[in-house]
Parts: structure tokens; sequence; C-alpha cells
């Protein structure tokens, strides 16, 4: 089941990787890898959920702001 889990979302953040959302993902990673939950595997248990959050939280700051052109 865990490996099913990690597969998902892995494919999930492949997918926003490739919609433009890389460098949220990277931050929300690595700051996600120092919430691990222990005995699931440390900062890989938190690394995932941590990127897919970084990217929603980018998703909603970007939606929410808005652009120079517009007034």
């Amino acid at each position: 089941m865990s490996t099913l889990l990690i597969g998902v979302g892995v494919i999930f953040c492949i997918a926003l990787a490739l919609i433009g959302y890389m460098v949220p993902m990277i931050i929300g990673g690595v700051i996600g890898s120092f919430f691990g939950v222990a005995g699931f595997g440390g900062a890989i248990s938190g690394a995932i959920p941590g990127a897919i959050v970084g990217a929603i939280v980018a998703m909603v700051l970007k939606k929410n702001h808005p652009t120079s052109g517009e007034s």
C-alpha cells in the first residue's frame, strides 16, 4: 500500500513539474523532509507530501496575485 501511495505521489509531482511548478516543489520537498514521519522512511516520507503542498501553495498564490498588466 505504501508503494502505491508513493507511486501516485511521484506521478502527481511529475505532472506538477511539467506544468511549471518545479521550484515550489523543490522548496516544499526540502521543507517537508524535515517533517518526515518517524518509522516510515524519515525524510523521504515527508518530501513527497511537502513537494505537493509547496506546489499547491504556489498555485493559490499565483491565482490570487494580480499580474502587473492588469489594473
